[in-house]
């Protein structure tokens, strides 16, 4: 018996899952977050945090402002990072990485592009676009092409470095609390998140806001999918122009053709 359950467990959170099956939980979550309250998205409440700092120092002026733990898109955002995080301790992945110093630039770059281009598109690529498709918006089906464009133009720098500045993003990173495989208590610690997680909407609901801890678990489920599956979107653009490898393409397009069905019977 207990060496089934060990199997069972291992095939849970030691392997990972199929993306075309991660894509259509993705899909399934997002249709039942958009039957609770509303579709998901990212940048919602990334701009709550930024909103949220920016009146803590006084810069700007929101009466009206949410905290972050009562506002729907930051608990989102929360769940995806927490829910993320139990799925890499129950596999013995977690751990503090730090890339080479070159790889933090454009990582910083690129997050300053999606950032302007959020706030232009009035969503990202989760909201201003799979969500915006999902609900059968043109908005959605513009940012498609715009975010098939930038793939490839990115995709065209980083083969331009490759061959002619091989350096800029060459050096050591560096790890910290990296998992043992023959004796890590990571899997307890992503169990004890899990549970804690499942523990705190009982906590939102004493306290009057009982909606916002079920937006916290619906965060935790795509964070747990995510990491578990590796899936992701600038993939399904980016693979083709790359590898041609389209594995998360073909599961973004299942993924959207099942979001658009549920959103279609519930609209």
């Amino acid at each position: 018996m207990a060496s089934a359950l060990r199997a069972q467990w291992d095939a849970l959170v030691s392997r990972a899952w199929p993306v075309w099956g991660a894509a259509l939980l993705v899909a399934t979550v997002n249709v039942f977050l958009f039957a609770f309250d509303r579709p998901w998205t990212a940048s919602d409440g990334l701009r709550n945090w930024g909103d949220w700092v920016l009146t803590a120092a006084g810069l700007v002026r929101r009466p009206d402002l949410l905290p972050p733990w009562l506002y729907s898109g930051s608990l989102l955002n929360l769940g995806v990072l927490l829910g993320g995080a139990a799925g890499a301790l129950c596999a013995r992945e977690f751990a503090i990485r730090l890339p080479a110093r070159g790889e933090l630039v454009k990582g910083a770059a690129g997050g300053v592009l999606m950032g302007v281009g959020a706030t232009l598109a009035f969503g990202c690529n989760i909201g201003g676009f799979f969500s915006a498709v999902s609900a059968l918006s043109l908005a959605g089906f513009a940012m498609m092409l715009g975010l098939g464009v930038g793939a490839f133009l990115g995709l065209r720098y980083l083969l331009w470095e490759t061959a002619r500045r091989p350096h800029w993003s060459s050096g050591r990173g560096r790890t910290w609390a990296r998992a043992r495989r023959d004796a890590s208590r990571q899997p307890l610690a992503g169990v004890l998140l899990l549970a804690t997680l499942l523990v705190i909407p009982f906590a939102y609901a004493a306290a009057g806001h009982p909606q916002r801890g079920v937006f916290l678990l619906f965060g935790a489920a795509f964070g747990v999918i995510f990491q578990r599956s590796r899936f992701c979107l600038v993939r399904a653009f980016r693979e083709p122009f790359m590898t041609g490898d389209a594995e998360h393409t073909r599961a973004a397009a299942l993924a959207l053709v099942v979001s658009t069905l549920g959103f279609a019977i519930l609209k």
